[in-house]
Order: structure tokens, then C-alpha cells, then sequence
């Protein structure tokens, strides 16, 4: 296995309406068994509002915005370790996000233009950060997790 990917790929619904497709969207978290992630929405659902994800991203029926709410409201109740562990996770991939940033601020242009190649690699092709899993990161969220599995093995008894 490399990365956070199952071999072969798998689908699961761990929670109502949303999805996780190994294959699908990079395995992102998506709304339904569609090609929208959660992380695309996010912004517009917060910063404008719910009519402006309808209008921009159609998200079906099956999730609105009480529902975004509602996963959001249970992710974050996380306690303890396990609220450490997302803050951990969010601080791997923010970091990873402004590296990516940084990459590809260098490559626009005045009118705030960026078009870049990133795949498949080549000559001309501009090399991305490593992700957070492949990086520093990755001990420290191993660390984090290890917490978590200490605190779930103490609670089993």
C-alpha cells in the first residue's frame, strides 16, 4: 500500500451520506457516491451560504446544509487525543497546502494567471511538495495516533 489508499481500491460509508472511494477524487470525503468532495464546498458553504453550493455544485438531495452541519458538529466533538489528533491532521495538510501555495504563486503571472504541468512527470513539469504522509508529518501524526490507540486500549481494559 502506498499512502493512505486501499489495494485494491474500496468504498465505504462510514457515516450518513458521505463516502470514501480509494480511486474516487483521490479518496477525498465525498457527498454521496458522487465526485464531490466536502474540502470543495466548504468555503462557499461557510463564507456565502447553502444556495450557493446548490447553484455551484448541485449536491443531490441527500445532503444539505443541516447535514454538512451535522458531520461537522460530530467531527468536532472530538475530545482529548482524538481532538489532537484532528488538529494534527488539519496542521499536516495546511502545511501542505502552502507548500503546494508556494509552488504554484512562483509560477504565476501578472495577471494572476497559473497554469502549470504537475503530471505525468516530465521535463516540463513542475515538482509539487511531497504530501504531509510522505514528510515530517508523518511522525507526528503517527505519534498522535498512537495516543489515540493507548487511550482506546486503556478504555477496553
Amino acid at each position: 500500500m502506498s499512502g493512505p489508499w486501499r489495494e485494491p481500491d474500496a468504498e465505504t460509508q462510514d457515516y450518513p451520506g458521505l463516502w470514501v472511494h480509494d480511486g474516487r477524487v483521490s479518496g477525498s470525503i465525498t457527498i454521496g457516491q458522487s465526485r464531490l468532495p466536502l474540502w470543495a464546498i466548504i468555503a462557499t458553504a461557510i463564507h456565502d451560504d447553502w444556495g450557493e453550493v446548490e447553484d455551484g455544485w448541485s449536491p443531490g438531495d441527500g445532503f444539505d446544509a443541516e447535514a454538512l452541519a451535522d458531520f461537522l458538529h460530530d467531527l468536532l466533538n472530538a475530545r482529548g487525543e482524538f481532538g489532537r489528533l484532528l488538529l494534527t491532521i488539519a496542521a499536516a495538510e495546511r502545511g501542505n497546502r502552502e507548500a503546494d501555495d508556494a509552488v504554484l504563486d512562483a509560477h504565476t503571472d501578472a495577471t494572476g494567471d497559473t497554469l502549470v504541468k504537475i503530471w505525468p512527470p516530465g521535463p516540463d513539469t513542475v515538482t509539487m511538495p511531497a504530501p504531509w504522509w510522505e514528510s515530517d508529518h508523518a511522525e507526528v501524526v503517527a505519534d498522535a495516533l498512537r495516543r489515540c490507540l493507548a487511550a482506546l486500549e486503556r478504555s477496553a481494559g
